[in-house]
C-alpha cells in the first residue's frame, strides 16, 4: 500500500528531518506511523535506517525516492561525507549494500567504529538565520545535512553558530521524540544552547568556518565523486611540503608540531583529537591516516584527519580535487641492487645552507628539499661544516630554559648522550 502525502524533501535536508515533517502533519500517532514507515525501531540519530527497501516501497509512485533508496543515501544523509576519500569501487560497493539492505549495521559498513560513530554522528544541530529563511521561503524549518556532523559547529552561510535543537528531548529514550523537525518539538520550555561557547577567538572562528566550508564543499557534490585519488595526491603533497620522514612515510612529530601551529591545542581537544597528536608526537605513525589500504581502497579512512592534514598544505580540499598526480607520484621506486654505489652529489657550502635554512624557517627538511638533497645529508654537512640548528619554538617551550642550559653544560662537560637521556627521563623521541 502506497503512504500518499509524504512529503518531497529540500534541497540538503537530511533524511530525519523529512520524516520529522511527515510525523508533525499526519494526525495518527507517531508510532502508527513509523509502523508503516519501516521506522518503527529506527533512531532519528542513526547514519541512515538499517533496510531502506520497505520504505521506498510505500512511497506514492511519483515521488523522487520511490523505489530509488540510493538517492536518500546519496542526496540526505551524510554518507557521501564518510566516503569522500575511498576508492571509487568500494564506495559503489558500500552504498549498493546499504541501499539493498544487505548490510545490518550501516556505521560500521561506512568504517566508522563504535567510537567513532559516537563523536562523528548527529544529533540534530540548527542555524537560527537558516531556521528564518527557510519559513519565510518554503514555509516550514529544514535541518541540514551539512551542520549535523559533530566536528560541524557554524554555519557555512551565515558564519554564525549553530544550536542544538531541544536538548530534553535528544535525551529522552522514546525514540518518537527524537524524530524533531529544525527548531521545534512538543516541549513546554524547549532547551536549545550554543554548540560553541562564547569565548571564541579569530583563531578558532577561522578553523570551524573552514571544516564547515569543507563538509558543504564535500556534500555539495551531486554524486560522490569518481576521482578517489585525493588520499595519495594528499601524501604526496605531505610530503613535498616538509613532512616526508627517513623511512619513506611522514615524519609523525612533524604532523603533530604542524598541527598544533595551524589550529592550536584547545581547538583539537574541542574536536576530541588532543589524544591523538599527543600519540603523533610521541612516534604513532601518521602515514596510517594515508596507507597504502587506505589509498588502494581496502580501508576507508577517518574524513577528520584526512581533513586536517590537507590544512597542512593546501587551503581548500577542492585544490586537491582539481589537482592531478604527477608522474613523479605515478611512478615506482626500483631499488638500485647490491653493488652499485649512489651517485655522489655535491658539497654544500655554509652560505648556501644558511639561507636555504633561513627561508625555511629552521625545518631541516623542507630546507633539504630546497637543496634538492636528502634531510640526512645535509644533517651530516652542517655536523662537518659546525653549522648549528636552534631549536624549534614548540621544542623550547616544551624542554624550558633551566633544562636546556643543564643539557649544554652536560654536554659541554663530556658527559656521553645516553646518560644524558636517562638523568633527563628521554624516553620515546621526548623528554618526560
Amino acid at each position: 500500500m502506497r503512504l500518499p502525502g509524504f512529503p518531497i524533501a529540500a534541497s540538503g535536508e537530511i533524511f530525519s528531518s523529512v520524516i520529522a515533517r511527515h510525523l508533525a502533519r499526519s494526525p495518527a500517532t507517531k508510532s502508527r506511523h513509523l509502523d508503516q514507515l519501516g521506522l518503527r525501531i529506527a533512531s532519528a540519530n542513526s547514519l541512515v535506517p538499517n533496510n531502506l527497501p520497505p520504505f521506498v516501497e510505500v512511497l506514492p509512485a511519483s515521488h523522487p525516492w520511490a523505489d530509488t533508496p540510493s538517492r536518500i543515501i546519496l542526496d540526505h544523509t551524510l554518507i557521501p561525507l564518510f566516503l569522500r576519500f575511498s576508492t571509487a569501487e568500494r564506495s559503489a560497493e558500500v552504498i549498493a549494500e546499504i541501499a539493498a539492505g544487505r548490510s545490518r549495521n550501516p556505521t560500521a559498513t561506512v568504517g566508522l567504529t563504535p567510537s567513532r560513530s559516537t563523536k562523528l554522528l548527529h544529533k540534530a544541530k540548527i542555524c537560527p538565520d537558516c531556521v528564518a529563511r527557510d519559513i519565510a521561503t518554503h514555509g516550514f524549518p529544514v535541518l541540514y545535512r551539512q551542520h549535523q556532523p559533530s566536528f560541524v559547529r557554524m554555519c557555512d552561510v551565515h558564519a554564525k553558530p549553530l544550536y542544538w535543537n531541544c536538548v530534553r528531548c535528544q535525551e529522552l529514550h522514546r525514540h518518537t521524540r527524537m524524530w524533531q523537525m529544525a527548531g521545534r518539538c512538543n516541549c513546554h520550555s524547549p532547551l536549545t544552547q550554543a554548540v560553541l561557547n562564547a569565548d571564541l577567538n579569530v583563531k578558532t572562528d577561522e578553523n570551524w568556518l573552514w571544516l564547515s566550508h569543507q563538509v558543504a564543499i564535500i556534500l555539495g557534490y551531486s554524486n560522490v565523486p569518481t576521482d578517489h585519488s585525493i588520499t595519495e595526491k594528499l601524501l604526496n603533497c605531505l610530503k613535498e611540503n616538509g613532512f616526508s620522514g627517513t623511512t619513506g612515510g611522514l615524519d609523525s612529530s612533524a604532523v603533530a608540531d604542524a598541527l598544533n601551529e595551524r589550529f592550536g591545542r584547545s581547538f583539537l581537544q574541542q574536536l576530541d583529537l588532543g589524544n591523538w597528536c599527543e600519540l603523533l608526537s610521541n612516534g604513532h605513525r601518521a602515514n596510517r591516516v594515508l596507507s597504502r589500504d587506505v589509498i588502494e581502497g581496502r580501508k576507508i579512512p577517518n574524513v577528520l584527519h584526512v581533513l586536517l592534514l590537507a590544512r597542512l598544505v593546501v587551503a581548500d580540499i577542492s585544490i586537491l580535487s582539481d589537482m592531478e598526480l604527477t608522474s613523479k607520484v605515478q611512478e615506482k621506486r626500483c631499488p638500485t641492487g647490491y653493488g652499485r654505489r649512489a651517485s655522489s652529489c655535491q658539497a654544500l657550502d655554509n652560505r648556501t645552507i644558511d639561507l636555504a635554512v633561513q627561508s625555511t624557517e629552521g625545518k631541516i627538511t623542507v630546507a633539504a628539499r630546497v637543496l634538492g638533497v636528502h634531510s640526512y645529508v645535509l644533517a651530516a654537512e652542517m655536523r662537518r661544516n659546525g653549522l648549528r640548528l636552534p631549536l624549534p619554538n614548540v621544542t623550547a617551550k616544551r624542554l624550558g630554559i633551566k633544562r636546556i642550559h643543564a643539557i649544554q653544560e652536560a654536554l659541554k662537560k663530556g658527559i656521553p648522550k645516553k646518560d644524558i637521556q636517562h638523568l633527563y627521563k628521554y624516553r620515546n623521541g621526548q623528554f618526560c
